[in-house]
């Protein structure tokens, strides 16, 4: 799930006036829903089944905490490149419904 930044020991996360919450979050990098982008970004190191799994279990976690996020098409999908790894992430949780 996207990472909530922190400044000062605490998370940037803040309730607005009409109950709903207000968070900032890390800019990550290409989205699923741009693969031709997203394949020359990563080259080699581009596997889309091995990025398809790992969707799947993200999505699957969320089932067992009963979480239904509300689209969760590739467009809301990232993918973060460091030297050391590649990283997906689920974002844009405004339609997000959970117990």
């Amino acid at each position: 799930i996207e990472p909530i930044l922190i400044k000062d020991g605490r998370y940037r996360a803040y309730k607005t006036k009409n109950g709903l919450w207000r968070v900032y979050t890390k800019v990550l990098g290409r989205s699923l829903g741009e693969p031709f982008r997203l394949s020359r970004e990563l080259g080699d190191r581009y596997d889309y089944n091995e990025l398809d799994r790992i969707k799947s279990k993200i999505i699957a976690g969320l089932n067992v905490l009963e979480i239904t996020h509300g689209h969760s098409h590739n467009g809301n999908f990232c993918v973060e490149v460091t030297d050391k790894e590649i990283r997906l992430y689920l974002i844009d949780f405004d339609e997000a419904i959970s117990p």
